[in-house]
């Protein structure tokens, strides 16, 4: 289940009715608290509190909200955990000693000189090269919805002292994205890998298709994976260097899985895959250390089918 809110409600129907079927569910929930980009933990530094505070708040805020509205979860699991920690560093060291999956580069960022850190892309804020809005983040605009890079805004700020950073060198990790957009490209028109058929491409939404083919047409860029802060996860010999949310927080369906196998006496590298039945199949040892790659799929049409019918449009 995604983080929180309106994707969780939908989750939980969705538990109900695959429930009312007979059919076995696990609830699992990752709450995603290494979000260094702000949000809960962004004002802690002018405050002078210690992150771990606040994720503290307002995980039991949001979980004893989430049980007052009567949505439980067999796992409400969260990414500061220790055991998502070991998880998000075993796939990065895997990745890393592979060496032709990440890149070191040296570039210039953001840095604010009063409060003596790099900005992390959610500790920056200015005005939207596309739509003008003046409180873009260093990220995305949350006016017009573009992704943007900090370099990008104009008359860009600090969060966190009102002014304007300077630029200082720093290096960082860059997962070579690139490198994979071929393979994603005949996957995701074809369903096809190295000849095998894994999906059929006519299943698939057709804005779902459009939005990943106009990414894949234009050409993957590396991307940075890594951040200078001193909250998150270290990556090793690296005492300023976290890893950044976007790597780390899809990772955290990972260890929250396994936390709930953990839990229930389950293998630990056991996942479910829906199919397009809507049977459940229960995968043993898929996705284990020798082959962490895993897919799950969830067939929510019928469900919608049955909405539609029963409860109206």
């Amino acid at each position: 289940m995604p983080e929180r809110g309106h994707h969780n409600l939908s989750a939980q129907g969705t538990e109900y009715y695959t429930q009312q079927r007979g059919r076995r569910v696990e609830a699992v929930c990752q709450v995603r608290h290494q979000d260094q980009g702000g949000y809960k933990t962004h004002g802690t530094k002018k405050e002078g509190i210690n992150p771990q505070e606040i994720i503290d708040k307002y995980h039991n805020l949001n979980k004893g909200t989430f049980e007052k509205l009567g949505v439980s979860f067999d796992m409400y699991h969260r990414t500061s955990e220790q055991l998502h920690h070991e998880t998000a560093l075993d796939f990065f060291q895997r990745l890393n000693e592979r060496g032709d999956q990440f890149e070191i580069i040296d570039s210039e960022q953001y840095y604010d000189e009063e409060y003596n850190q790099f900005l992390a892309d959610r500790y920056i804020q200015g005005t939207c090269p596309k739509c003008g809005y003046d409180s873009a983040f260093g990220d995305q605009c949350e006016n017009c919805g573009s992704d943007l890079s900090p370099t990008e805004l104009i008359n860009p700020v600090s969060t966190l002292s009102g002014k304007k950073p300077i630029m200082r060198e720093t290096k960082h990790w860059y997962f070579k994205l690139g490198e994979h957009n071929e393979w994603l490209k005949e996957w995701i028109e074809t369903g096809k890998v190295d000849g095998k058929q894994l999906h059929d491409p006519k299943t698939w939404k057709k804005h779902v298709t459009g939005q990943c083919m106009s990414w894949l047409n234009e050409g993957l860029k590396s991307r940075a994976i890594t951040r200078d802060l001193d909250w998150g996860i270290q990556i090793p010999d690296e005492s300023s260097k976290v890893l950044y949310v976007w790597f780390d927080a899809p990772i955290g369906y990972v260890s929250a899985t396994k936390q709930w196998a953990i839990d229930n006496g389950e293998p630990s590298h056991t996942f479910i895959l829906v199919d397009k039945t809507g049977e459940v199949v229960w995968i043993k040892d898929y996705g284990a250390p020798d082959n962490p790659n895993r897919t799950m799929y969830v067939e929510v049409e019928e469900l919608v089918s049955y909405i539609k019918t029963n409860l109206g449009n």
